[in-house]
């Protein structure tokens, strides 16, 4: 009988934080499950020809291999406890956490970069599986948060994609346990804000500022980091180097009456102006979603039972400091009239540059201090001989 493929549906992803106690060598366990789309391994073989004279019609004598390296990514809706608390935590490396107003299983937490911007931001081990064979996991270790992309719209619920830089995926791995949360919470289209705001405007003056109606939103953050072969490392272990970080931004909306005079503002430096000014319009900007009611999860009798608190999920991204790059507004055509603004987000040495504060029922993040050694994680089993 002929082989048969089977189709990629089978594929799942899990992942785990590294944490103080790991070293480089070992890796996080699967902890949670993560229902993502379109996963990409990123996978890269970098290569150099061996180039000398032999006495034939070209110098081309093979190829050597110089690199190897994975950027493992993948797109997935907000969902709450399925590693997107975590995934804030890889961005910013900072967070704190306490009982909502003595709610039962419920949490905030709060995500920062620390001011004095020393702390080396966590990586960690993410889990491709195979659910349909044996011995087919692919394992990216010591995977650093490298570009994180947050899109909105009017029509579909709010996506994450986040890009990692890794060492080189191994594989032939064993296959892990599937772990997913028995229902999924995530955000809804309609469940989302955006809040445009003058710098230094307190909690009371933003909720007052809602962009009422947008059709697109985004915020992304990009590290730029590298991953460098030094000495010391074996081949497709590299050393990971940040670069610059940038953080951009833009919201689109229709041009009333309550959002036209963005353009003027950004124009003029005063939204009533009519000439151009030399200045530049910086403003703050929060990107907010919220809805339905955090469960409490809890075991009775060792059954799992699930109850409604009453508080609702809630997540704000603040950007305390956006310097405004472009406000445009639809000039021809017969479409309606909308307006584009585009912003990065500064940093300054006394504040985070970005904060995200969250209410969710995750009771701790996905943070090993144990792991795993690479030989736990190989099969028990002899392959069959190579041909």
């Amino acid at each position: 009988m002929a082989d048969i493929a089977p189709n990629a549906s089978w594929h799942f992803v899990m992942g785990g934080v590294k944490g103080n106690n790991l070293d480089a060598v070992k890796y996080a366990k699967p902890l949670v499950g993560i229902r993502q789309q379109s996963f990409e391994d990123g996978n890269e073989i970098e290569t150099e020809t061996d180039e000398g004279h032999t006495g034939v019609s070209n110098l081309n004598m093979g190829s050597y291999r110089t690199k190897a390296e994975s950027s493992p990514n993948w797109e997935d809706k907000f969902r709450y406890g399925e590693f997107l608390e975590d995934i804030f935590y890889l961005l910013l490396g900072h967070y704190t956490k306490q009982a909502h107003q003595s709610v039962n299983g419920v949490y905030d937490y709060h995500f920062e970069l620390p001011s004095t911007n020393s702390t080396e931001l966590p990586v960690a081990t993410i889990y491709n599986g195979f659910h349909k064979t044996q011995n087919d996991t692919r394992v990216f270790n010591n995977a650093l948060l490298n570009e994180l992309e947050i899109t909105f719209s009017a029509d579909d619920a709010p996506t994450i994609k986040p890009t990692f830089v890794s060492d080189y995926n191994n594989f032939n791995l064993k296959n892990i346990n599937r772990t997913f949360a028995a229902n999924s919470y995530f955000v809804k289209a309609p469940h989302t804000q955006v809040f445009v705001g003058h710098i230094g405007a307190t909690a009371e003056e933003m909720v007052q500022v809602p962009i009422d109606c947008f059709t697109e939103a985004s915020l992304s953050i990009n590290h730029n980091a590298e991953s460098q072969s030094c000495h010391a490392d074996a081949f497709g272990k590299n050393t990971k180097i940040m670069g610059a970080r940038e953080a951009t931004g833009s919201i689109t909306m229709p041009w009333v009456d309550g959002t036209k005079y963005f353009e003027t503002e950004y124009e003029a430096f005063n939204k009533y102006g009519h000439v151009v000014s030399e200045e530049i319009t910086h403003k703050q900007v929060w990107f907010r979603c919220y809805g339905g009611d955090v469960p409490y999860i809890h075991e009775v009798e060792g059954k799992v039972v699930v109850e409604d608190t009453g508080v609702p999920f809630e997540t704000i991204i603040k950007c305390p400091d956006c310097e405004l790059t472009s406000v445009t507004s639809t000039k021809s055509g017969s479409d309606a009239k909308d307006l584009t603004m585009e912003f990065n987000v500064l940093e300054k040495p006394e504040q985070s540059y970005l904060t995200v504060d969250m209410v969710t029922f995750l009771e701790d993040l996905h943070i090993d201090n144990v792991g795993v050694t690479l030989d736990e994680l190989k099969p028990t089993e002899n392959f069959p001989p190579s041909p």
